[in-house]
């Protein structure tokens, strides 16, 4: 499971473009991916990512939007997207400096 998750670690570590970002940036990031993903939107998301996306040994990387939307399911199972969704900002992510937002105490 934690594997799979290394490519939304990689997702978030994109959209923060190493640099620390303020409480507000952070907020919006978290609210807008809470959203693509719980309208399962994997049009919008797939669009904001820079591919290939390079996920830990054995699993393959993500090479483009298509490899994305095969390997959604097994990226984003139902359990996380659960988590996810019923996250709460100021409790579940927290900013680790300029290595971007984690999740759930490293959930994600």
């Amino acid at each position: 499971m934690k594997k799979h998750i290394t490519f939304f670690f990689f997702f978030i570590l994109f959209k923060l473009s190493s640099a620390q970002i303020s409480k507000v940036e952070q907020h919006d990031l978290v609210v807008n991916l809470v959203e693509l993903i719980k309208n399962n939107n994997l049009e919008k998301l797939k669009s904001q990512i820079s591919f290939p996306l390079k996920r830990e040994y054995p699993l393959p990387d993500v090479r483009d939007e298509m490899d994305f939307i095969k390997c959604y399911a097994e990226i984003f199972d139902s359990n996380l997207i659960t988590e996810i969704v019923k996250s709460d900002y100021k409790n579940d992510w927290v900013s680790v400096g300029r290595k971007g937002i984690m999740f759930n105490h490293g959930t994600l």
